[in-house]
This record gives C-alpha cells, structure tokens and sequence, in this order.
C-alpha cells in the first residue's frame, strides 16, 4: 500500500510504502503494480529533493508516456487531479 500524507507539525508531505506484514517505509518516491517496473526507472533518474511542481508533472507525463509504450495491456487512459492548479489534466 502506497500512503500519503502532510505532516501539520513539520509542514512536510510523507509519502509512506507498506508491505503485506504491514513494515512501513518512508520513501521519496514508489510505484506499485506492474506499472511500477516501467516507473521506477523514471523516478530514480529524475528525482531530485528540491523538485519544482512543475518539473514533478512532467515526470508524471513521462511515466504516463513509458506506461502508453510498455505496459502489456492498455490502462484506458490516466486521470489525475491537482487541487488548486490550471495544469489538471
């Protein structure tokens, strides 16, 4: 399970992963399923600390585009939602 979060006493978002014996490990960033053996790549190659919000949805639209051209099977489209913010798509 993939779970996240904003920490109010730190004002820090958390972003936590959480096996099937329920061990939680607090990441910068995760994938799950198989779409995860394409976007992990993806993620290890662009993450960086001090990302900007734009620069985070274009590798959101890279890992959309890796998962048009690799995934087996077609996901029928990708939806996501940014309160606050023009760029929804």
């Amino acid at each position: 399970m993939i779970l996240a979060g904003y920490n109010i006493l730190t004002k820090k978002p958390t972003l936590n992963w959480i096996d099937e014996l329920g061990t939680r490990a607090s990441v910068p960033y995760c994938a799950h399923g198989y779409g995860a053996y394409y976007t992990m790549s993806i993620f290890d190659r662009y993450h960086r600390d001090d990302i900007s919000f734009e620069e985070g949805i274009d590798i959101l639209q890279k890992c959309i585009s890796e998962l048009d051209k690799r995934l087996p099977i077609s996901s029928g489209g990708y939806l996501y939602h940014i309160p606050n913010c023009s760029t929804n798509k």
